[in-house]
């Protein structure tokens, strides 16, 4: 595990292994112990110095050799403990020649996203204690993790896996100045807890696969809140993406994929969401300039859309351009959207029902022959949609009007599902900054 702050240094080790059975001294501002004199023989993993300061409780953290001669400057783990003035190290640190004069750095905080990116190995955990960390140019994050052993990146307020919401947060300001906020390139990354903002473009250029954000906001950037590039998969969890000047969740027109649950995209200048396959669901896409959510698809390629809502868009609420046997967009709200509700210019293969459609500009449907059968079209009632709370009030047609599990599979009661984001039975108006629906603003 690593550990960033703002009031660590990237001099510091900032790393620790608890396998190794020593204490973690990543989780302080300064290093536990700094040293100028280290020397390695070439080829070895022994790692002296004459002035000592070593303990065996420094087992498992990082020391952080920054120079020194023939010593090549990197992160290495303390793996044993011979004296004070011994230890051994998970590697030569060496450049194939004697080493000596060498300083390094035992524990302490790391300082900034971009180094950490850079030390960590597959499968770290990379743990940032929550500030604003203002960067002058795009994070670079190129290493890959397995599917089974991802990268996690976990903010956290004051204890680590305390899931900070709002401004307590990570925030990761790009100051109009770094073209992204991130810019990945690795694979199988997670993001959770964060804040990106300010960048002159995307605020998150991904080009990995299976990119995870979950409890992140991505605000006020001069592009798409997140570019994803073509071929790849992201994944948007409990998050909220707005006031962007391009999309919300943007990304090539052909082979991305966006699956996007229980979050908020509201307020960016294009398209909410845009991908070329896409999962929407549990959540809201409200007042953007183009599409609710677009679907620019070939006819192999996925699209269901589940218990979400999507208003005051500036174009259609959903659009798509093909179908394929097996989507389904269900159990959603389209309301007050500038052209149709939904536009499928190609809709074989994809079932449209339980939907609630009402006061689409252009109409609910640009092809009437898809409506559901179970569709409604009358005012949902929400509590407060102006002002982003999308409850529905005491009497809403939307509650109970949803796709229902069938009495004939062994279940018992009332298993109607309300349509468009996961509401109260018993609401009866009224807001809150905390929605039914699970996400914090």
């Amino acid at each position: 595990m690593w550990e960033v702050r703002t009031t660590g240094n990237d001099n510091n080790g900032g790393g620790f292994d608890s396998s190794y059975g020593g204490t973690d001294y990543s989780q302080q501002d300064t290093a536990q112990l700094s040293l100028t004199d280290l020397a390695c023989n070439a080829g070895s993993t022994t790692l002296t110095s004459s002035t000592g300061g070593f303990t065996s409780a420094m087992k498992g953290n990082i020391i952080h050799i920054t120079s020194g001669t023939n010593f090549t400057a990197g992160f290495y783990q303390i793996t044993g403990y011979t004296d004070t003035n011994t230890v051994t190290i998970d590697r030569d640190p060496t450049n194939g020649s004697d080493a000596s004069g060498g300083t390094g750095y035992v524990g302490g905080a790391l300082n900034t996203l971009s180094t950490v990116a850079s030390a960590a190995a597959n499968g770290n955990k990379i743990y940032v204690k929550s500030g604003t960390y203002t960067i002058s140019s795009s994070i670079s994050i190129s290493k890959s993790g397995d599917s089974y052993k991802p990268f996690y990146w976990i903010g956290y307020s004051t204890t680590r896996d305390d899931d900070p919401t709002g401004t307590n947060r990570v925030i990761v300001d790009a100051n109009s100045t770094a073209t992204y906020v991130l810019d990945i390139t690795g694979n199988n990354n997670v993001f959770k807890n964060f804040i990106f903002k300010n960048a002159v473009s995307h605020g998150v250029n991904n080009s990995g696969y299976d990119t995870v954000f979950i409890n992140c906001r991505v605000t006020n950037n001069g592009g798409d809140g997140i570019f994803n590039n073509d071929g790849r998969r992201a994944n948007f969890v409990l998050g909220e993406v707005d006031n962007n000047t391009g999309s919300g969740l943007g990304g090539e027109w052909s082979g991305n994929a966006w699956n996007v649950i229980s979050s908020y995209i509201h307020d960016n200048s294009n398209n909410g969401i845009f991908a070329i396959k896409i999962i929407i669901f549990n959540s809201i896409s409200d007042t953007n300039g183009g599409y609710g959510a677009g679907n620019y698809s070939t006819p192999s390629d996925f699209q269901y859309i589940l218990n979400s809502v999507f208003y005051n868009n500036n174009g259609d609420g959903y659009y798509t351009r093909n179908g394929y046997t097996g989507n389904f967009v269900m159990n959603n709200i389209f309301v007050n959207n500038g052209s149709y509700g939904i536009e499928a210019l190609v809709p074989t293969g994809i079932l449209f029902d339980y939907n609630n459609l009402y006061n689409n500009t252009s109409g609910n449907y640009n092809d009437s022959s898809i409506a559901g059968t179970n569709d409604i079209t009358t005012n949902p009632n929400f509590t407060d949609a102006t002002n982003g709370d999308f409850t529905v009030q005491s009497g809403s047609p939307v509650l109970d009007a949803g796709l229902q599990v069938g009495t004939d599979v062994g279940v018992t009661g009332d298993y109607k599902w309300n349509i468009g984001v996961d509401q109260d039975d018993n609401a009866s108006g009224g807001g809150s900054s905390e929605h039914s629906w699970g996400f914090v603003q």
